[in-house]
């Protein structure tokens, strides 16, 4: 199959430096591995499905560590329990199997409340995604997800809990005298620390996606695409050969200002040709990419001309003699400036010959993925497919209906169907949306769970240090002086957070943003905001608990009964 074309138009490929390749693609990987030009339809992304399913691991992780943590942060409350249930006759496996019997059925009722937030959100993911999708609840992979995961997260969230309070000895724990190693402690600050590295990680992500969005929004294009309305000229052919005679109808109206048609538009895929560029041989063909249009295609979309001048009804040579390139050409060909190709003789596919009237600047026609291509513009009604107005300030339904009108008018039975090119222009971006929103989500659910880990953990430290509190009041010490021994602790733990997520976050959004040929620069400040981000919503979560402990009455917390 790759070698049909050679076999069959080899010579002609060679002489005119075209060549084309057939091969076949399975159908059901075109969707997330298919990225060629002119697809039928919208496609996906493998990259961002391998982020989001990432993400949705590292969220499920971090809830599993803070289920750990804030077990065995309880486990001061509910030592007695297991010393009374020993003494009782109780067995250290009938232990282990309440707890673990506790952690399951906490996570199946996560699961069924999970299942009743994604039946209600379901409706707004389809308007995120833009994608018709149906949700099958009672399918074999949803109920082996429903069953499996909460089993999976409830045994491993729950062993280490389950384990470490059916081991402890009844006379130590009836005594009260009982405590956790210091590799227990360990293990949960570093837990906690993962937690903030992940959800640090997230708001740089989230602030940099943020700022990619902002730049391809707001960068210059080049041109002006706003207040366009294109008209598709596709159909038996009717509206294509009446094209001048509704452009003239429709500048009738007082809003229209400018029109001009063409093969393409912005954001829609230009064609493409082999030409023979004055200085180059019969067997030198170029292959460029090539957009038919009218005279007034440069002032309808307020591309400016860096040399030259554009199409003018003035010159007849125009007609079908006159190519228009952009900067881009220029620079490929090796052509000294914009001024040095004008004049130059232009052969496009042995069809046309004729003379390079202007040089455009080089402007965004397609999205700001790819770097600016070569581009020529030639004068061709035979491929006009779009019909384009540019309209000024004011009523957008009362022009539109007046369009529709004369449109029926004229090409009755053509279909009437039109976009407008700020909307279609951006749609290219419409994944980079879908990722800032739902990586937004991400963090804030990620960071919400890291802050209940560090609560719980703060928790678990002031109910441990109590006696110690108590001791440092009676001694005389401040309540300022006991909440930062108690926080600083904590914000050490963010720190090394810290230090941990911003490489990772560093090298993780380079490489997305190798994506756009035209991106932000990665600044030293979005890391430290990140990090002092976190930082406060951590001082936040740990402050109420540690100033309640400095607060308490040295006197409860030194009572021994």
């Amino acid at each position: 199959m790759y070698n049909v074309s050679a076999n069959i138009i080899g010579d002609f490929e060679k002489k005119v430096g075209f060549a084309q390749r057939f091969f076949l693609q399975p159908l059901k990987d075109i969707y997330l591995t298919s990225n060629l030009r002119n697809e039928l339809g919208s496609t996906g992304n493998k990259t961002y499905l391998f982020y989001f399913i990432a993400i949705a691991v590292f969220i499920l992780v971090i809830s599993s560590i803070n289920f750990v943590n804030l077990s065995t942060a309880r486990s001061t409350g509910r030592a007695r329990e297991v010393g009374i249930r020993k003494v009782a006759g109780a067995e250290k496996k009938q232990l282990i199997n309440q707890f673990l019997g506790e952690s399951l059925f906490t996570t199946f009722i996560s699961a069924g409340i999970a299942m009743l937030i994604i039946l209600i959100s379901f409706p707004h993911f389809r308007v995120l995604t833009g994608k018709d999708i149906k949700l099958h609840l009672i399918s074999s992979a949803i109920i082996l997800c429903i069953i499996l995961i909460p089993l999976a997260v409830g045994l491993l969230a729950g062993s280490y809990p389950a384990f470490f309070l059916s081991a402890f000895h009844p006379i130590d724990t009836l005594k009260g005298a009982f405590g956790h190693s210091i590799k227990g402690t360990r293990l949960r600050k570093g837990m906690v620390t993962f937690q903030f590295a992940i959800s640090i990680l997230l708001i740089i992500s989230t602030i940099i996606v943020s700022q990619q969005l902002s730049f391809m929004r707001n960068r210059d294009l080049g041109f002006d695409k706003e207040k366009i309305v294109v008209l598709s000229l596709r159909g038996s052919g009717e509206a294509r050969q009446k094209y001048n005679v509704l452009k003239n109808e429709f500048m009738k109206h007082s809003t229209v200002v400018s029109a001009s048609a063409s093969y393409t538009v912005p954001g829609r895929t230009p064609s493409s040709n082999a030409m023979l560029p004055e200085g180059f041989s019969g067997d030198q063909w170029q292959t460029f990419l090539i957009n038919w249009a009218d005279y007034d295609y440069l002032e309808t979309y307020k591309i400016k001309l860096a040399a030259g001048r554009d199409f003018s009804r003035d010159f007849e040579t125009d007609k079908d003699g006159a190519f228009i390139l952009n900067e881009a050409v220029v620079k490929s060909l090796g052509w000294n400036s914009p001024e040095d190709a004008i004049g130059k003789t232009w052969n496009l596919g042995n069809r046309r010959k004729g003379k390079v009237i202007g040089v455009t600047k080089d402007y965004h026609f397609s999205s700001l993925h790819q770097k600016i291509s070569p581009l020529v513009i030639h004068l061709d009604p035979n491929y006009f497919v779009y019909l384009s107005l540019r309209f000024t300030t004011g009523s957008v339904s009362e022009t539109l209906s007046f369009i529709e009108e004369k449109w029926k008018e004229l090409v009755p039975n053509e279909p009437f169907s039109y976009f407008f090119l700020d909307e279609d222009f951006d749609r290219q971006y419409r994944a980079e949306e879908q990722v800032q929103v739902i990586v937004s989500l991400f963090t804030i659910i990620g960071m919400v769970i890291a802050c209940l880990g560090l609560f719980g953990l703060t928790s678990f430290s002031a109910e441990q240090r109590k006696k110690e509190i108590g001791v440092r009041k009676v001694l005389g010490a401040a309540n300022h002086k006991i909440v930062s021994l108690l926080v600083k602790d904590f914000l050490i733990l963010v720190l090394i957070a810290n230090v941990a997520a911003i490489p990772v976050g560093w090298l993780s959004m380079n490489k997305w943003l190798q994506n756009f040929a035209y991106r932000v620069n990665l600044n030293i400040w979005i890391f430290i905001l990140s990090g002092l981000a976190a930082l406060a919503i951590a001082l936040l979560t740990v402050s109420f608990q540690t100033i309640k402990a400095a607060t308490a009455n040295p006197v409860d917390s030194l009572r021994y009964e």
